[in-house]
């Protein structure tokens, strides 16, 4: 069947962002019948828990996801998507800045304060 460039296309590989729509690669738009088969015969024959499927998932795939955030941070064209993303880099890796404009503790400095005991007479 030849190609129609007049075509409507398929509502299902469009991306839509800030309102504006632009075709998507067909292998990033949706999990194929094929990947949901594939996904089920690992499971039966690991016998891993779905909820453990998924996490090892996410380990595997979190440097391409990390590197994404960066790119999008560093050189994405829409503003807003470049500073959230530097933003959320930001936060990460600094901690959220609280109401007062101080950084909060990092959870390490928290555990201290909590776990520590004052010695009268004890100096360090």
């Amino acid at each position: 069947m030849a190609s129609n460039e007049f075509a409507e296309p398929d509502p299902r590989n469009m991306d839509y962002v800030d309102g504006i729509e632009s075709q998507k690669d067909d292998a990033l738009t949706f999990v194929s019948e094929e990947d949901i088969k594939n996904l089920k015969l690992e499971q039966e024959v690991t016998d891993e828990s779905m909820v453990s499927m998924g996490q090892r998932f996410f380990e595997d795939n979190l440097p391409q996801a990390v590197l994404s955030i960066v790119k999008v941070a560093r050189h994405s064209e829409n503003d807003k998507l470049r500073f959230d993303a530097a933003k959320y880099i930001v936060e990460r890796v600094l901690g959220k800045i609280q109401d007062t404009g101080t950084t909060e503790k990092a959870a390490w400095e928290k555990l201290i304060d909590e776990t520590t005991t004052v010695i009268p007479g004890v100096t360090n």
